[in-house]
């Protein structure tokens, strides 16, 4: 979003509230630039590193996100970031993790890939490379500190972020954990540093920091 606030231009405010639910006319239309955003400061290194877990997507190498069990406490699933690994098409969010828990997500920050899981399971267009997506969404540290989401308009609706996915507009990690997510779910991301912000960091983002985003996909071409 934003020109004020720094996080993805890919920052990409973020979810909160919206359960699939933001004008057609936000994503065809580009919206103003009044929210944060998340400027791609960091390159992907995971590329170079293959496993059972990812796989490649492009000429480019980009990879994957590693998807999590659906309680994101604890092992990592097995399945590709390039299918939804949701147990079932109902909410698990009574089961996830909230903000004062986030803590336990430093346990990733020397993975070299995105994570994710699917807390509400999409039934629209599936996200590939090379597609246009719509998203709204919170970030937050660690230490469970907001430091971005979705902007609101002075008419009180929520704005969603667009961006291409494989265009380097966002950070790596949005671009490895979107992947494979469906139109009207909602994801969780676990973005450690080598695919986030890496050790330089990004005012308010710290240096070496684990961000934990959660995101709505509002519409995919």
């Amino acid at each position: 979003m934003s020109n004020k606030a720094p996080a993805i231009i890919v920052s990409i405010s973020m979810l909160a509230v919206l359960g699939g639910v933001v004008a057609y006319a936000y994503f065809h239309s580009s919206p103003k630039k009044t929210y944060t955003s998340i400027p791609q400061t960091v390159a992907s290194t995971g590329a170079a590193t293959q496993d059972s877990n990812s796989s490649v997507l492009g000429a480019d190498t980009m990879q994957n996100g590693i998807s999590l069990q659906s309680n994101l406490g604890g092992a990592d699933g097995s399945s590709s970031g390039s299918s939804s690994n949701s147990s079932s098409g109902s909410s698990t969010a009574a089961k996830i993790p909230g903000p004062s828990e986030f803590g336990q997500y430093e346990q990733y920050k020397d993975k070299e890939e995105a994570l994710f899981s699917d807390l509400v399971a999409g039934t629209g267009t599936e996200v590939a490379v090379n597609t246009k997506v719509a998203v709204t969404y919170q970030g937050w540290l660690t230490n469970g500190t907001l430091f971005d989401q979705s902007h609101t308009n002075d008419k009180g609706q929520v704005e969603a972020f667009t961006f291409v996915v494989g265009a380097h507009s966002v950070i790596p990690g949005w671009e490895q954990a979107i992947i494979g997510m469906k139109v009207g779910g909602k994801r969780r991301f676990v973005i450690p540093p080598v695919v986030g912000y890496g050790a330089e960091g990004h005012d308010p983002i710290p240096p070496n920091a684990v961000l934990i985003f959660d995101v709505n996909l509002v519409d995919a071409l």
